[in-house]
């Protein structure tokens, strides 16, 4: 540590004392000023920013006991040591609930002081770096994050805010693209939990063999090379968020486990007996109607109301489109900035094409869309002719015409994903891109679809 970097205010109404002290920790390297009233002291503060405060219970014009909290209320990651002669448990107590970060009874020893200062300030640069974190976090995942003026939307983001203060289980659903993610991101740094862990799984991402594994993780000599013994999603997210995204994908041997860890906030590790208690708030995201899945005995209906216990849907952009232009907007300006190429607004022909097209990848698909358009127009506007739409409604009218007849949804854009694929070569975030979807949904279709790499 800096000493030089330790800012000191020594409280005292023992003008002797304080001074003495004060030459000491100047001797440590450390920049210092006294006060010997409550008076001085809390105009000291005002002018000066300080570490560290070691504050007399005895002033003169108001007790230390009170000062505590005036203290805090200029700074609240201020680290107090009360300097006092008072020995006795009650008080030691006292400061502490009051918010004191630690106490000393005269007569002092001075190294034993100078270790307390110390730590004080390692805590306080601690406190720091997590209001910083808290701040930086609430500004990226705040709730005027969601570019919106459409009242669906409003009612959206109002749902959110409430739920946040809610430790509840919460099912978040939509399709593809609505911002999801984002809702849950908001949700958890908004929430209680927001210095806690936030940790993703991907279910519709994770291979059926591999997601028990991902979920609970295994004890070592469970299986084949299973080395060690290694923690699964749950446990990293102990004490915070575990966030579920398309948990409408979990096969039904993982919904049965998962049921029995909601219910019972507990696991045992694969291969393992010892059960696992684990504090975390679930939140799951599916773009599938849930209730037709439990109508048709794919999706457990006990687990089903187990995660419902705070359902929210974020609307499609086809159902806002007042928020269209606006979305659109907003990522020009970000994208421009980005790349550099000052972009200010889209032609009339630009924005009557965003404003009438469906959105089928909503919110994702304007994104890669307005990104594109950045890429390859020419500033200081975006023309029509920058923008491209529906890359798969393309591909049906291609498709349709080498084949001379329109062919079923389904083959052609199977026959359109395996094509992209091929011409990233197979590289999954740049295929979805290309398409976009998001790569949840694209591992998704490439099962559903049965899509296979060409060796080459």
């Amino acid at each position: 540590m800096d000493n030089k970097k330790m800012d000191i205010l020594v409280v005292d109404d023992d003008q002797d004392f304080a001074s003495n002290l004060a030459d000491r920790l100047i001797a440590e390297g450390a920049n210092v000023k006294t006060a010997n009233s409550a008076a001085e002291a809390m105009q000291t503060l005002q002018d000066y920013p300080f570490d560290v405060v070691l504050l007399d219970l005895g002033l003169p014009d108001v007790s230390g006991m009170e000062l505590i909290g005036r203290i805090l209320c200029i700074d609240a990651t201020l680290a107090i040591i009360i300097v006092t002669g008072r020995n006795d448990l009650e008080t030691a107590v006292s400061v502490i609930k009051k918010g004191a970060y630690d106490f000393i009874v005269k007569p002092i020893h001075f190294e034993e002081l100078w270790i307390k200062i110390v730590n004080a300030t390692q805590s306080r640069q601690a406190r720091q770096t997590i209001a910083t974190f808290e701040k930086e976090m609430s500004v990226s995942y705040g709730f005027d994050q969601f570019i919106y003026k459409s009242q669906a939307m409003h009612d959206t983001v109002e749902h959110l805010r409430q739920l946040a203060e809610s430790d509840a289980t919460v099912l978040v659903t939509g399709e593809s693209g609505v911002g999801k993610e984002l809702a849950a991101r908001a949700l958890h740094y908004n929430g209680p939990r927001r210095l806690k862990p936030f940790v993703t799984v991907s279910c519709a991402a994770v291979p059926e063999t591999l997601i028990e594994n991902e979920l609970f993780g295994h004890e070592r000599g469970a299986f084949t090379d299973a080395f060690e013994r290694q923690m699964g999603r749950f446990e990293f997210a102990n004490t915070g968020t575990i966030f579920l995204d398309e948990i409408g994908d979990l096969s039904p041997m993982i919904q049965t486990k998962l049921l029995r860890v909601l219910q019972e906030r507990s696991f045992t590790r694969i291969g393992g007996l010892k059960e696992i208690k684990v504090d975390v708030r679930v939140i799951a995201a599916t773009n599938k109607d849930l209730q037709a899945e439990v109508a048709a005995n794919i999706f457990r209906a006990d687990l089903f109301y187990r995660l419902s216990v705070l359902p929210i849907t974020i609307p499609p952009l086809r159902d806002r489109p007042e928020d269209i232009l606006l979305l659109a907007q907003h990522f020009l300006e970000f994208y421009s900035q980005k790349t550099g190429k000052p972009f200010h607004d889209f032609s009339k022909e630009a924005r009557d094409m965003l404003a009438s097209y469906s959105w089928p990848g909503n919110v994702r698909e304007l994104q890669n869309a307005i990104e594109r358009a950045v890429v390859f127009g020419i500033p200081p506007s975006i023309a029509a002719r920058d923008i491209t739409l529906g890359p798969l409604r393309q591909a049906v009218h291609e498709h349709a015409a080498s084949a001379g007849a329109l062919a079923p949804l389904r083959a052609v854009e199977a026959s359109h994903i395996a094509e992209v694929l091929t011409q990233c070569g197979w590289n999954i975030s740049q295929a979805a891109h290309m398409l976009g979807i998001g790569r949840d949904t694209l591992y998704r279709k490439i099962r559903q679809y049965g899509i296979v790499q060409k060796k080459t």
